[in-house]
């Protein structure tokens, strides 16, 4: 690629080992020369070779950089062949002990500490260079220096690194983590590194008085449930202390309720046992009952409702913790289930009404709203006895969808059983408006037949029959519908197409002969016309 193209990944580079928040490279890609790496990354982390390669990649005139990938490749491989060189080049005692002398004389001067550092890769033992790290520390009176902190800081951080990562002692360089720590408590590095080594260390014991330190320390209540989550990882994983490991999850739930991976792990160890849940139920309530925001309240409340529902069986003492969250939140769905819950297993419907009409008008989504309610209307139709007040709700709920299923066939059933025949026939027209097809068809049938059965209004039924088969000729049920009626009527015309009709679409031979000898008859009986009767049995 061109020069162009590799000045992104340098800058990327740059806010890596930088620093950079993404607004501050933006900003500094037009106005600001770029700082090197080590000038913001902690002392000792980027040598002055990489500093080289940053700044010469980063020039503002492309002329200045690589001229291309093969370039930018021979710059690194040159930075690599000359740290093999210094590795390969073995540096003698007299040498090593003089770079060792300028330390301890000037703790401050880092052209001494590079030097010193660099005679790893010279074959010096790396234990006894991070020893005289340590001991050029030891050697500096921090008071109230700022620059001397500094340059303690500087020489424990290097000391540390070189225990773990080059002479593989990490007991020393717990030590060295230890006195930085001590030095600067908010040295994040320092105390993230520190973690690390009691890790590997397997000292979990510290690991944990160090995290109890955080907490107490912390002003965020997710960082502190971060790091009681952590203690209880570690009791449980570590430790084998489920009960420790319990008490842990329980305080970061109870710190930051959204994180539901500690209450998932409190359920996993409190598993069945009835103690460890009144255990983990008093310090939530102990929580809800303090000045906490109701942010945290609300879903730790919900969340001790449903253990105390699911775990310990008690939905008296659950019921309490939904309704104190539905004081302060009304629509808070999660609570309301949970007391929709309670009342269905108890079946105190009244109140489980209420709860579902309340769901509804709190329900994210109309259709979530209308199924509430015709759980509503249900309840008070077949457990209450309530059917005026089931049919409102019924009817409210086809109002905004008349293809609702369940609120149309209950309130169809109302109507029936209530005699509201005029009612029964508007609710089948809107359900009929609803749909499309064969359903469309079936409803409309539905319709006639209330029409002929209950209103004893046979010229409607006619014509709500007609429409149908002005829709689908071939229509059996209408077909079937308008024989009937024809015949009651006595319009034998119009049943003699009707069963014309039906001959076209007969299946079987025993239908045919039975329809034929239909008209015969009528030919014979009605009109008295022999001719066309005998023509009919003749078919």
């Amino acid at each position: 690629p061109p020069r162009s193209t590799l000045f992104p990944y340098t800058t990327l580079f740059r806010s890596v080992f930088g620093g950079a928040t993404a607004i501050h490279a933006a900003i500094g890609h037009l106005t600001e020369a770029a700082p090197v790496p080590s000038s913001v990354a902690p002392r000792g982390w980027i040598t002055k070779e990489i500093d080289e390669w940053v700044r010469t990649m980063l020039e503002k005139d492309p002329e200045k950089r690589p001229k291309n990938a093969g370039a930018l490749l021979e710059a690194l491989e040159t930075m690599g062949r000359s740290a093999v060189a210094k590795k390969e080049s073995k540096i003698s005692d007299a040498d090593l002990d003089k770079r060792i002398e300028a330390l301890v004389a000037d703790p401050s001067d880092e052209d001494a500490a590079v030097a010193l550092e660099a005679a790893v890769e010279e074959g010096a033992d790396a234990a006894r260079i991070g020893e005289a790290f340590s001991m050029a520390a030891d050697g500096i009176e921090v008071g109230d220096d700022k620059a001397q902190r500094e340059t303690k800081k500087s020489l424990l951080f290097r000391a540390a690194r070189l225990f773990e990562y080059q002479a593989k002692n990490l007991e020393k360089a717990e030590q060295m983590y230890v006195w930085l720590v001590d030095l600067d408590p908010a040295h994040d590095i320092a105390l993230t590194a520190l973690e690390d080594v009691r890790k590997q260390l397997g000292k979990y014991e510290e690991l944990i008085e160090m995290l109890l330190t955080r907490t107490e320390k912390s002003e965020s209540s997710s960082e502190r449930s971060r790091a009681y989550a952590e203690i209880g990882r570690l009791y449980a994983s570590e430790l084998d202390d489920a009960e420790q490991a319990i008490v842990a999850y329980t305080q970061a739930f109870c710190e930051d309720p959204s994180q539901t991976s500690s209450a998932d792990e409190i359920e996993r160890l409190a598993g069945s046992s009835a103690e460890r849940w009144n255990d983990v139920l008093a310090t939530s309530a102990q929580t809800v009952t303090s000045d906490v925001p109701q942010e945290i309240k609300n879903p730790l409340l919900t969340r001790m409702g449903r253990w105390y529902t699911d775990k310990l069986s008690r939905p008296d003492l659950a019921l309490p913790c939904y309704q104190t969250v539905i004081a302060s939140d009304p629509a808070n769905d999660a609570a309301l289930d949970g007391m929709t819950q309670i009342y269905r297993k108890a079946q105190q419907w009244p109140e489980l009404v209420m709860v579902l009409a309340r769901r509804a008008d709190g329900a994210v989504t109309p259709a979530r709203a209308r199924d509430l309610r015709a759980e509503a209307a249900e309840i008070l139709e077949m457990q209450l006895s309530d059917t005026g007040r089931a049919r409102d709700l019924y009817e409210q709920v086809l109002a905004q969808d008349p293809g609702h299923e369940k609120a149309s066939e209950a309130l169809a059933r109302i109507y029936e059983r209530t005699g509201d025949f005029a009612g029964f026939v508007k609710l089948l027209e809107r359900r009929a408006e609803a749909l499309r097809g064969e359903e469309r068809l079936k409803v409309l049938c539905r319709i006639a037949d209330v029409y002929e059965d209950h209103l004893k209004d046979e010229a409607e039924a006619v014509r709500r029959l007609d429409v149908v088969l002005s829709e689908d000729p071939k229509n059996l049920d209408a077909l079937r519908s308008l024989d009937r009626l024809y015949s009651k009527m006595g319009l034998f015309q119009d049943l003699l197409e009707n069963l014309h009709g039906q001959l076209a679409l007969a299946a079987t031979p025993r239908q045919k002969i039975t329809l034929w000898e239909r008209i015969a008859g009528i030919h014979d009986e009605e009109f008295l016309n022999h001719q066309k009767a005998a023509e009919a049995w003749e078919q």
